[in-house]
């Protein structure tokens, strides 16, 4: 990949993540291809948006939808860690404190979020939780699905 071509990518990385922070669901699914994927890496028995998303159309109902559930009192992202081998990969890691809106609790911690991203769009986001922390979260509250 050449510089201007990385430089363009991480511009794409670092916007969707302003958007993404702002909850701006329009903005933020700008910057996907149509064909883009939303990974959730979590129990999709327990959570509604566990699992894969696959299509813009699609994930930004699942985008709107997860901000309709869950407040998000802090969503700090460390510094993007860019990878430029066959395909493009931009990640970090993001500390949080979400707020259940249908129960009032509330979860922190620091979850991991890798973009890739080809042609100057997102083809896939994956969000890594800690998993048992999370599920066991859900279940412990009477929130999951």
């Amino acid at each position: 990949m050449t510089l201007s071509r990385l430089a363009e990518a991480t511009a794409v990385a670092e916007s969707f993540l302003s958007a993404w922070i702002n909850q701006d669901v329009p903005r933020s699914v700008a910057h996907m291809a149509q064909n883009a994927t939303y990974w959730v890496l979590l129990s999709e028995e327990l959570v509604p948006f566990g699992g894969v998303t696959r299509g813009r159309a699609e994930i930004k109902q699942l985008m709107r939808r997860i901000l309709s559930e869950w407040e998000y009192l802090l969503f700090r992202p460390t510094p993007l860690i860019l990878n430029a081998d066959d395909a493009f990969l931009a990640h970090c890691q993001i500390d949080f404190i979400f707020r259940h809106i249908a129960t009032n609790e509330q979860i922190s911690g620091r979850l991991r979020l890798v973009l890739e991203v080809e042609n100057e769009l997102i083809t896939a986001i994956k969000v890594y939780h800690d998993r048992p922390r999370v599920e066991a979260f859900l279940r412990l509250n009477g929130i999951a699905a």
